[in-house]
């Protein structure tokens, strides 16, 4: 059957046994000792059959991908709210039914390591056993993806179709780090997510730490809270955030992600977990990311935590959108297209040397793009 004018053929993988390709050289940021990361998912918890990890990147997106064997389907729309293995977990307005996917879906070709993600919305045909069928994969408004490290070249999608992306961090165990929050800031800023940086722990902030973290995203357009699992600090301020939104929590292992979420409803019963007194950093407590319902139209998503965060796939333009006191300034370049590192004439490294952007700022930056 002839193909619709202009419309992109979908590209199925054809060596079905590829042995995946080795880790790249060099991640975004040239850091090697970084890659100590777990992926988050288990090793099992993709719905490809094994050995099949392998995808060619062909230039077509997973949306495009999905428009080119879409079928008019009418059934029943549900969103993903778990990932196990090859099943998932599909809300259907209240209803949780356990679901497989659909074969053909299996063998598009698109440069993430699973064409499904938490918070995908789907179209599911009941079967007789109970179960159901994702028939149909609806396209995604947006998504939090990192580089995968474990499937060379891919992106791992955390979650999609948020509205608000809750940057957790904490003041002590582990230690307040801006570098991370600027990287998921420049995720948010990318995929148009609202971002809120939430500094946890406020009841150990024996030096003033998250005033002054909060008032330096303050001054370049980005708010913030300052939230206290233990004492309940900033709960009801949050709630009003996330109200009539889907949003994901994000952050390093230990901050306290899962503890917030289960102060906001204890329903939840999230695992948590101690922090390393050897490393002071988190234990991974949450191996896979949830939808949950917080309240009537009100959802989260609960991440894995994570050592680093390397966006995906973007380009220099890109990152300096995510850092407005740089991004004001690139026009003022000698060279078009400086990246604000040996070039001549440089505005960017001339405001860091007279103060104007933070050094720290201007590190953070060139570790992304580097």
């Amino acid at each position: 059957m002839a193909r619709k004018p202009g419309k992109k053929k979908t590209q199925f993988r054809k060596n079905r046994q590829a042995r995946a390709r080795a880790r790249p050289e060099r991640s975004l940021t040239g850091v090697e000792g970084d890659w100590e990361e777990e992926e988050g998912f288990e090793g099992s918890e993709r719905i490809v059959p094994p050995g099949q990890d392998e995808r060619q990147r062909d230039g077509i997106s997973r949306n495009q991908a999905l428009e080119g064997i879409a079928e008019n389907t009418q059934l029943p729309i549900g969103r993903i709210t778990l990932i196990r293995s090859r099943l998932c977990e599909v809300d259907l307005g209240g209803e949780v039914m356990t679901c497989q996917l659909r074969g053909k879906f299996k063998e598009i070709s698109v440069d993430q390591r699973s064409v499904i993600a938490v918070g995908d919305r789907v179209m599911v045909e009941q079967q007789k056993d109970g179960t159901g069928l994702i028939r149909e994969l609806l396209p995604r408004t947006n998504e939090l993806a990192r580089i995968s490290y474990t499937h060379n070249r891919m992106a791992h999608v955390i979650a999609a179709n948020v509205d608000l992306m809750v940057i957790v961090s904490s003041v002590h165990g582990p230690p307040l780090w801006p570098g991370l929050i600027d990287r998921y800031l420049v995720v948010a800023h990318h995929q148009g997510l609202t971002p809120l940086v939430a500094i946890n722990k406020s009841d150990q902030d024996e030096d003033e730490e998250i005033p002054r973290c909060l008032e330096e995203y303050a001054s370049l357009g980005y708010q913030g809270i300052r939230l206290s699992a233990a004492t309940g600090e900033g709960m009801d301020e949050l709630r009003e955030w996330l109200r009539g939104k889907t949003s994901v929590f994000a952050g390093q292992s230990g901050v306290g992600k899962s503890s917030i979420l289960n102060v906001l409803k204890p329903e939840f019963e999230l695992e948590t977990g101690e922090i390393s007194a050897a490393t002071n950093k988190g234990r991974h407590v949450t191996h896979s990311a949830s939808l949950l319902s917080l309240e009537k139209d009100t959802y989260v998503v609960d991440t894995p935590g994570v050592r680093t965060f390397d966006p995906y796939d973007l380009i220099l333009g890109q990152v300096e959108a995510a850092f407005p006191e740089i991004a004001a300034l690139a026009p003022k370049c000698r060279f078009q297209n400086c990246e604000h590192d040996t070039e001549p004439k440089c505005a960017v490294k001339d405001a860091v040397e007279n103060g104007t952007v933070l050094e720290r700022r201007y590190r953070s930056f060139r570790s992304i793009v580097e």
